[in-house]
Parts: C-alpha cells; structure tokens; sequence
C-alpha cells in the first residue's frame, strides 16, 4: 500500500498546481508542454540500456502509446482549465468518479471481478456527479462532461496496455513515447499559436513535469502491486476527499450543501466498487 499512499499524493499535487498557475498567471499550455519534456526526460534517463529502443517501437503496443500520449496533452489542458473555473471538489469528482468507465472495462476485458453491490456504487456515483456539479440552472459545465469521459478513457487505455501488452516490462520506454508524444502535441499547438514563452511558465512546467511523471510512475507500480480494479477506487476516493478539504479550508471555495452531498456520496460509490 506505500505506493497507492504516494500515488495519491503525486496526483492530489496535479490539482494544486494548477491552481498555483492561475494565482501566479502561468501559461496552461506552456506549463503543460515543458512538464511533459520534463517528463520525457526522466523517463529516457530512466531506460536500462538505449540500444533496445529500436527494436522496441515496432511492437504492439507502440501505436496506442502515442495515441495516448496525445491524449495526455489534450486532457491535461481540459483538467488545468477546469481545476482554475469549477473549483477543486468539482473537478476532482468529475476526473475521478470517471473510474466508472475503466472499472467496467477492467471488469468486460481484464478478467476483473465486480459484484451486485459494485453495480450499485456505479449507479450512486452517477448520482454524485450530477450532485457535485450542481449549479443553480442545473446546467454542468461542457468541461466537467469531457474531463469525466476523458479521463475514463486514458485510465481504461492505461489499464490495457499495462496488463495485456506491457507485461510488466519495457516501462520506461513505454512512457518515454507517452511523454515525448504529448510535448510533441504541445510544441505544435504552441508553433501554430504563434505563443510567446514566459519564463515563470517554463518554471512551473519544470516542476510540474516532475510530479507528472512520479504520479504515472506509482500508479503503475501499484497497478502491478494490487491490480487496476483496486487501484481505481482507492486511488480516487482519496483524491476527492482531499481535493475537496484542500479547497473549502485553503482556497476558501465556496459550495452549496447539495454539493457537500454529492462528495459523500462520491466517496460511498467508490467505496461500494471496490468493496
């Protein structure tokens, strides 16, 4: 369990910065195009003996890391602009309650086990959802849609690759090309833009990129260590409860009861799908 307790605090830490960025007026895109050069970095010190590298790129696995690299850039950006509009607790249950979608997956195409009552957490975390992101037009956020399938998506995408092609090897290759993909992604979106650089987001990518790769790192590690389906839940279960005290006692953001509710009963879905 030491790597599911420091997977929780690589990813709660995501969250935080961006917060910080919209306080200190860092760029997004910037910050998240150098986090992930960062990122690649360390991933490429990281491989045992380089020589392998190209023999490594023409397995079956290569197509959807890069697919999911791409993803990682895009979602990254749709987590950093939600985190600074909703506010902590509604970007962490829509980003986290996702686990919906690799859990059902994991249970349809990774041999994983979910009974009746896991069913039913499903359907009380739908519930959540809808609670957590209540406004007073009942309208939710386009954002808060596209973080929550999104999410869902890469977590499923991750979950496959690392149970049926990684195998447990070829690690830091794999997130190499995940990393180098996305601060591709990122380097093109920027050159079209035409974006001029600021330092302080420079800075701020740097460290960011650190505890991008940290949290991939563990969380992966703790896939291997007591399987996805039980990772999911945990994982997530504790990066809203935090999320969501971080931001009511730190950054004095403000909810609605009803709000309140939905973080219960968020944190009684999860419970209830990895009981």
């Amino acid at each position: 369990m030491l790597y599911l307790t420091i997977s929780i605090f690589f990813v709660v830490s995501l969250f935080l910065f961006f917060k910080e960025f919209k306080r200190f007026e860092i760029s997004n895109h910037q910050a998240i195009t150098i986090n992930y050069l960062v990122s690649f970095l360390i991933s490429f010190i990281l491989i045992p003996d380089k020589q392998i590298i190209s023999l490594e790129l023409i397995n079956s696995w290569i197509l959807p890391t890069i697919f999911l690299g791409t993803m990682f850039f895009v979602m990254f950006n749709v987590m950093g602009v939600a985190t600074q509009k909703l506010g902590l607790p509604a970007v962490s249950v829509a980003g986290k309650m996702s686990l919906i979608i690799p859990v059902i997956s994991s249970y349809l195409f990774l041999d994983g086990n979910l009974e009746f009552i896991g069913w039913i957490g499903i359907l009380i975390g739908i519930v959540s959802i809808f609670l957590t992101l209540y406004t007073d037009n009942f309208k939710i956020s386009k954002l808060a849609i596209i973080l929550f399938f999104g999410s869902g998506l890469l977590d499923s995408l991750l979950a496959y690759i690392e149970n049926k092609l990684l195998f447990g090897q070829n690690f830091e290759i794999f997130t190499s090309i995940v990393f180098f993909t996305a601060f591709s992604v990122g380097i093109i979106y920027l050159k079209i833009n035409k974006t001029k650089w600021c330092k302080k987001s420079i800075i701020g990518g740097a460290l960011l990129g650190i505890f991008n790769y940290f949290s991939l790192y563990f969380v992966l590690i703790t896939f291997r260590d007591i399987g996805s389906i039980i990772t999911f839940p945990i994982l997530n279960i504790s990066v809203v409860l935090i999320t969501s005290i971080i931001g009511w006692i730190y950054y004095k953001e403000k909810y609605r009861s009803i709000n309140f509710y939905g973080v219960i009963l968020a944190c009684i879905s999860i419970y209830l799908i990895s009981y």
